[in-house]
């Protein structure tokens, strides 16, 4: 299996994408499977930060799965671990975050391309989110 992550500090879906809440609030987490590229291409924007990724990926060989959640600008999600489960993945996810900062709200999105020849798409994808302030 590998792995390649890019963090993009904003929402990445269109507005009437399938995701139920047009907007994320405080620690609220959301994550998504997207296994082909019309359903990328319906769902996410076209913006400098994700078209290059979406370029790269390969939907014959890779899946892309999305994390996202409502926390303060200046942080960041990292991808510390992805681990096989009986009927998918876990992702194990910290929040970067500098000494201080501005107090508001944005949906933070942390695109994750998995290639892997082994095993299929995932049923299930389950996410811990740890280093909330």
């Amino acid at each position: 299996m590998r792995v390649e992550t890019r963090h993009i500090e904003k929402d990445i879906f269109v507005e009437d994408s399938s995701r139920d809440a047009a907007f994320l609030g405080p620690k609220e987490e959301y994550q998504t499977v997207l296994s082909d590229r019309e359903t990328a291409d319906r769902e996410i924007i076209d913006s400098e930060s994700t078209t290059s990724f979406l370029g790269e990926t390969d939907f014959e060989d890779s899946y892309l799965i999305v994390v996202q959640n409502g926390m303060q600008s200046e942080m960041a999600l990292v991808l510390d671990a992805i681990s096989r489960r009986e009927h998918g993945l876990r992702l194990d996810v910290s929040i970067d975050s500098p000494r201080s900062g501005p107090d508001d709200l944005r949906t933070h999105s942390l695109l994750v391309r998995v290639t892997d020849r082994d095993e299929a798409v995932p049923e299930e994808v389950s996410v811990d989110i740890e280093g909330y302030i």
